[in-house]
């Protein structure tokens, strides 16, 4: 509509140019001429030009006379100067309107959806390709250092046992071994022990002179003396405690009896009363004696069938 309103202004504007110019047309005729203009011919000029364009009558006017043509121009770009001021003030209206149709913003959000099935194709992916490196000789490798690790550690323990099985063995075996032949000199060594306490001595506690004694007594006594040093001996390889003590006893119950018969020998010889120090040399013979029951010999068990 206002496209409309500004093309018939225009349109009036460039009539009343014409009638403008058609007046001062006339004027300048009547100057030079003389002539007078008729006034009929103003109406049908009017006419004639409201329906044609305006730049028809401009082309007629400059060729007839050069004098109008200068003032025509200065006339004629007036409505131009209206008009392009009028259709500068109508530009800025379609521009507000372009924006209003056109909306970018929807476009990304129309793109949106595709983004979220992007994210789906991931997911579903993702455990399906992370459970499946098995091309890799590396990691196999690996898999089978380590199972023979494992295999070969067990097999490492199982030899450390065995071996500390061996060696307590061993240990064991060589325990019973020195068990048994310590109780062997043990049982020999009492053997011999009674020989001399019981067997040889008495003959010579019998003798009641003084060269007698002198003859019978030093044999017996560096046996004796023998036989208490080696139940020290004994004593430093027994088992446990007990047998140690039980073998020293032995030993300092010997060296005891010996240093009795040498006192009551010396007696003898000075001829003082030896009969005294009798008592004394028996008891320390039955002391000895019953400590050797702690060093007998088992007895083999008798044969049912014999």
């Amino acid at each position: 509509m206002r496209v409309d309103a500004v093309r018939r202004s225009a349109q009036r504007l460039a009539g009343l140019g014409v009638v403008a110019g058609v007046l001062l047309f006339g004027a300048g005729c009547q100057d030079g001429g003389g002539e007078v203009a008729l006034p009929s011919e103003r109406p049908t000029i009017e006419r004639t030009v409201a329906p044609t364009a305006t730049a028809t009558p401009t082309e007629t006017e400059t060729s007839r006379s050069p004098r109008p043509s200068r003032e025509t121009p200065t006339r004629t770009t007036e409505p131009t100067k209206a008009e392009t001021t009028r259709a500068e003030t109508t530009q800025p209206e379609p521009t507000k309107a372009e924006p209003t149709k056109a909306e970018p913003t929807q476009q990304p959000t129309q793109a949106e959806p595709p983004r979220i099935e992007v994210t789906k194709v991931e997911v579903t992916v993702t455990p399906t390709a992370a459970p499946t490196p098995t091309p890799t000789p590396q990691e196999s490798a690996v898999a089978a250092s380590s199972s023979t690790g494992i295999g070969s550690g067990w097999w490492l323990l199982i030899l450390l046992l065995l071996v500390g099985a061996t060696l307590v063995g061993v240990t064991v075996a060589n325990r019973n071994k020195r068990k048994s032949a310590w109780e062997t000199e043990s049982w020999e060594l009492a053997d011999r022990t009674r020989v001399a306490t019981s067997v040889r001595l008495p003959p010579v506690l019998s003798t009641r002179a003084a060269a007698e004694r002198a003859l019978v007594w030093p044999p017996l006594r560096s046996d004796l003396m023998e036989l208490a040093g080696r139940w020290g001996v004994l004593a430093a390889g027994a088992a446990d405690e007990y047998r140690r003590d039980e073998t020293v006893r032995v030993g300092n119950l010997l060296q005891d009896l010996v240093a009795a018969v040498d006192a009551e020998s010396q007696a003898l010889a000075t001829g003082r009363e030896w009969q005294l120090l009798r008592p004394r040399v028996i008891d320390l013979e039955q002391l000895v004696v019953s400590a050797l029951a702690n060093f007998q010999q088992p007895q083999p068990a008798a044969d049912p069938l014999a």
